[in-house]
Formats: C-alpha cells, structure tokens, sequence
C-alpha cells in the first residue's frame, strides 16, 4: 500500500481537477441566463448562445463537460491496470464515484437546451428508466413529472443538475485533498503537460467544432421517443434492446440490472482485484472493450451525431385511413392486453411508453402500424420497443385497427 502512484496519472488527474472546476464557472455563468420553462429558453436562452461571449462559454461547456466524462472513465481504467497495491486503491472510490456523477450530469443537463432531439433523448432516457421492475413505471412518473415532456419536467432535471453538482463539488473536494497530500509522486513537466491537455482538449473542440445543436421542441417532441440515443446512453441503449429482443419482459435485464451489478463490481474492485496481476488486470480491460464494441456493433442502433444539428424523424401524417373494422378491434384488444399493457397500459396510456392516443391522432394508416410493431427501429430509428415479427397477419392487423381507434 506504500507504494508512489504513478507521476503521469497524478498529472492527468490535476488536469481533471482543473477541467471540472472550470465546468462549474461555466455552468454557473450559463445558469444566469438560464430559466426552466420552455419560453424562457426560446426568447433568452437561445438567441444568448447563438453568438459572441455566451457563445464560446455555451460551446466550451457543452465539450467540456463531454470530455470530462471520458477522461474521468479514463482515469478509472488507469487506476485499475495501476493496481491496488499501490496508493491508487485511495483514489478508487472517488474517482469511480466522479465518473458516475459526470454520467448523471450528461443524462440530466443535455435536455436543458430543450432541442427537439435533446427532449426526445429524455423521453428515451425516461423510458429506459421504466423498465425497473417495480419501481420503474413511479420512476418514469416522477422523472417526466406528466403525461409528456413539459416545463415541469425541465425543472425537474434542472434541479436534479444542480444537486448533482452540489455533490460533485464535494466529491471534487475530496480528491483535490487527496492530491494534495497521498500521491507519493513528484510531478515532472511532461506530467503537469498531460495535465494541461485535459483543459486544452475541449478548448480546442470549443474552438474548431459545433456543439450539438437543433431546433425547440415542440407538441410532437414532448411524447416522442423517435431520436438515435446520444452517444453516452449508447451502451445502455444497446443492451435494453438486446434482452428486448429476447423477451419483451427483459428489457430491465440490460437497461438496469446489468449496469446495476457492473457497478457495484466495480465499487469492489479494490478487494476481488487485489491480487490479480497486471497481465490479468490488462485482460479484464481488454475484454470488457471487446464486449461493449461488439455490442454497440451489432446492435444496429446508430448514434446521435455529437456535433452539428442533430435531426429527428418526422414521420408523416397520414390523411385519412381505412375504415376500422371493429372484429379487428376486437383481436387487437386482446393481443394488446396480452403483450403491451406492462409499457403502455390498459388502455394505451398513462404508463411509462407513449401515450397512443396521441400517437393514433398523426397516424391512422394501419400498414405504418404493422410495420412498427414487426420492427419497430423501421420506424424509428431510436426505438426501445421489441419486436414482434413473428405474430399472424391478422393479429398484426388487429393491434393496428386497436390503435387507430384510440383517436378520439
């Protein structure tokens, strides 16, 4: 345990330090301009960061608070091929604690900006989060703070934002005690220059490329799901889908459950790793690596582009449709009952998915629904719904005309 951690994480480590404390004034610059309601956003908010100062401040926020949670995942890697023998074990537990918390900022301060695709990535985020079993549809409730993505919702997450940086702000505390008195390290220039490109890295984005960026939501975007997840979501949103696709029922398997155990693995990493070897160590890394870019390959999900504006699907409104035949009604009420009420509800709404009534308003052709429900990513690229591309033809048929009859 007496053993120096090494020079070079030290160094990287202080750049973190440095970089989340200019996320805090930044933030805070931001936060005084900024008021949670929709018109707030439209007439100041925006037309603020569009140009000059705020500009810059908007954009190195946005890339610096991206960066901040690579290099923080980064950071745990380090510390966990560094082994823990050393005095990195110390620093274990904040730093995988600043990683989560950097995680939970990116989920609750992208939809700030109340982009169409910002606002769609929540209702998706929210949507993951309703898989919990038990607890996930009062979760979804509570997180979407309505029927649909309102000014409610919005303050919501804002304060969630600024309790999470209350947090951080103790967790940064925290390490920057750490470092400054248990490192055993003595910094040499190359060291305190990794530490500066921390800083200098998402300057240097600020600088040559656009943060993400779209138009305001509005009515369709606050109930819509239909957006490709953001990149930092990806990996949750990859494995919803994979047990999805298994069963409908154990979408919770891979958006809470297995995330849940990785971290509490990780939270005992210092005790199961204690003896591995750095070869051993360095396999672990490696294959947890090779897991998740094979799941994100071949998931089919594609991500959100992370610069530049990010588009969303606008499906098209159908006119009119067939008329309903009501013996099809019939069979669609009872394959709905049977496979869709946990997400939807019994009467397709006021539960976690979206609200069919609102949908079946837009869309009334019956061939748009069948396709959906076979494959719903067909659709919407960024759908978490389960396929079924197995049911009968009149079975398809049925939920379509069940759902075309929600329009009231």
């Amino acid at each position: 345990m007496d053993e120096p951690i090494t020079s070079r994480w030290v160094g990287f480590a202080w750049g973190i330090i440095a970089l989340s404390f200019a996320m805090f004034l930044t933030g805070g610059a931001l936060s005084s301009i900024y008021r949670p309601q929709r018109a707030a956003v439209d007439e100041i908010f925006r037309p603020a960061i569009e140009s000059g100062f705020w500009h810059w401040i908007a954009g190195f926020h946005y890339w610096g608070s991206a960066f901040l949670l690579v290099a923080s995942a980064f950071s745990i890697v380090w510390l966990f091929l560094a082994g823990f023998r050393s005095r990195a074990r110390k620093f274990w537990f904040p730093s995988l604690l600043f990683a989560l918390i950097c995680f939970s900022l990116q989920v609750t301060g992208n939809a700030l900006p109340l982009d169409q695709h910002d606002v769609r990535s929540a209702n998706v985020e929210i949507s993951i989060a309703a898989q919990a079993p038990v607890v996930g549809q009062k979760m979804a409730e509570f997180l979407r703070q309505g029927a649909t993505y309102s000014d409610s919702t919005t303050r919501l997450w804002y304060g969630l934002s600024i309790g999470l940086v209350v947090v951080m702000a103790l967790v940064w505390l925290w390490q920057f005690v750490l470092l400054r008195s248990k490192t055993g390290a003595k910094l040499d220039i190359f060291d305190r220059v990794l530490g500066a490109m921390v800083v200098a890295v998402p300057i240097c984005l600020a600088a040559m490329l656009p943060r993400a960026t779209g138009e305001i939501y509005n009515q369709v975007d606050a109930s819509s799901l239909a957006a490709n997840p953001s990149w930092y979501i990806l990996p949750l949103h990859c494995l919803l889908g994979l047990f999805a696709s298994i069963s409908p029922n154990l979408g919770w398997v891979g958006a809470m459950l297995i995330p849940g155990v990785l971290t509490l693995i990780a939270l005992t990493a210092p005790r199961w790793a204690l003896a591995f070897s750095p070869r051993k160590r360095l396999g672990v890394v490696l294959g947890c690596s090779a897991v998740l870019v094979l799941l994100i390959a071949f998931s089919g999900v594609n991500p959100a582009p992370i610069s530049g504006v990010q588009p969303v699907e606008i499906e098209s409104v159908g006119k009119s449709g067939p008329p309903i035949d009501n013996d099809l009604v019939l069979i669609g009420s009872k394959m709905f009952k049977k496979n869709c009420t946990g997400c939807h509800g019994i009467e397709g709404h006021g539960a976690t998915a979206p609200d069919l009534r609102i949908i079946s308003k837009r869309i009334q052709d019956p061939n748009w629904y069948m396709d959906f429900i076979r494959d719903p990513r067909s659709k919407r690229s960024g759908s978490t719904m389960p396929g079924f591309p197995n049911l009968p033809i009149e079975e398809l048929k049925g939920l379509a005309d069940w759902v075309r009859s929600r329009n009231p």
